[in-house]
């Protein structure tokens, strides 16, 4: 099993096994030559301060880095995020055409079955209240989520104003790499949630149900969601 990062992706379950197995775990390592003409015959893999390592084998299984299903989002009029291609939605998982949905796999890449799930039960909800008349379509305007380096997906990318009541605000991330530390959202010098949190890549983070004040929809700002010395 060979990895990017200090550890691996999968969990630490995943990890005890492979060496009770007596599967060697490479961390800190890339995947920098596959050999072989008609069928593979090794890899050669590279880590920081040690020489390139070949490693006979006769077949290669790639995973993680995954990227949203954005087949149909991409080429779209929906507004998208430019480093990943995956379409920006609301807190009600609107996207920019308030016409159009996005749950699930089109903006959490490789996500767990049942939160996908819980989001497609939300965003029904949703619809299902507009139909009814018992929620207001969603407008046009929005104010801008980005999200800083160090996280590699961001939910919702947007958000738009409540007419009447609260704004309430449920944000899932992911990082790029493990970290531990302070999460903060921002919109320009205004903190409005921050909280220390240990993040692992390929799990989804949620900042859950913090509320946003009517102020960020006045200001011409976008709001910003970083980690601990990152921008």
């Amino acid at each position: 099993m060979i990895g990017a990062n200090a550890r691996i992706t999968a969990y630490r379950l995943a990890a005890l096994l492979a060496r009770l197995l007596r599967v060697p775990i490479r961390t800190n390592s890339e995947i920098s030559d596959v050999g072989g003409i008609e069928t593979v015959e090794q890899v050669t893999i590279t880590a920081p301060g040690r020489p390139p390592e070949p490693i006979p084998c006769d077949g290669v299984i790639f995973s993680g880095c995954f990227t949203g299903e954005n087949t149909l989002a991409g080429p779209s009029h929906l507004e998208i995020d430019p480093g990943n291609r995956i379409p920006l939605v609301d807190q009600n998982w609107v996207t920019s055409d308030p016409a159009v949905s996005a749950i699930g796999n089109a903006v959490h890449p490789a996500d767990m079955g049942d939160q996908c799930y819980l989001e497609g039960l939300e965003a029904g909800a949703h619809v299902a209240a507009l139909l009814a008349g018992g929620a207001p379509a969603a407008s046009g305007g929005w104010v801008p989520i980005r999200r800083a380096s160090g996280i590699k997906t961001l939910t919702p990318g947007m958000l738009r104003p409540r007419p009447a009541g609260k704004t309430r605000l449920d944000l899932h991330f992911h990082v790029t790499k493990a970290f531990r530390g302070a999460v903060e959202v921002r919109q320009g010098e205004r903190i409005l949630y921050r909280k220390t949190l240990a993040c692992l890549p390929a799990r989804r983070i949620v900042l859950a149900s913090f509320q946003v004040p009517s102020e960020v929809f006045q200001e011409a700002l976008p709001i910003t969601v970083a980690v601990a010395g990152q921008n």
